[in-house]
Order: C-alpha cells, then structure tokens, then sequence
C-alpha cells in the first residue's frame, strides 16, 4: 500500500481533495465542537425551565407533563428529537 502524504493534491481527507475545501471543512468541524458546550448547556437551561412550567401552560403549548418529564429526563448532549432541531418546545409528542 503506498503511502499519500496528506498535503498531496491525490490524498482525500474529510472525502475532500480540495486543499483550501479541507481547510474550510476542518474549520467548521472545530467549531462545532467549541459550540458543544453552549449547546449542552442550553439544552439543559431549556429543559429546566420547560418543567417549571404550569400544566395550564403545556397545555397552551400543545404539552402534557407526560410529555414534559419524558423531554427533561433526556442527557444534556442529546437532542429531544435530531429531526426537529435543538429546541425541547420543538414537537409534542401527541
């Protein structure tokens, strides 16, 4: 197996060959991973104050405190639901 040097015009790498495409792809990677901890810790904000909500409340937003302690009890890192964004108001579970 021959060995590509990664700065070679034929090496891939993020399935990129481009050079200044794989700068630009492991830029937007970091900072991804710098924004994590925000996110992480807006998830749980959101959570925490979704469950001091009054069930007259959920009710106005299309949620029961089912749905509500189903959301909250979810780890900080992942998403109510990938398919509906970050936010735990996102989709009810009806």
């Amino acid at each position: 197996m021959a060995h590509i040097p990664l700065n070679s015009p034929s090496s891939t790498v993020f399935g990129i060959k481009d050079p200044s495409q794989r700068t630009l792809a492991a830029l937007r990677l970091l900072a991804d991973l710098l924004a994590l901890p925000n996110r992480w810790r807006q998830r749980a904000l959101e959570r925490r104050h979704l469950c001091d909500l009054s069930d007259r409340l959920l009710a106005d937003i299309g949620l029961t405190r089912a749905d509500v302690d189903r959301k909250a009890s979810k780890p900080f890192w992942q998403p109510v639901d990938p398919s509906q964004g970050d936010s735990p108001l996102s989709q009810s579970s009806k």
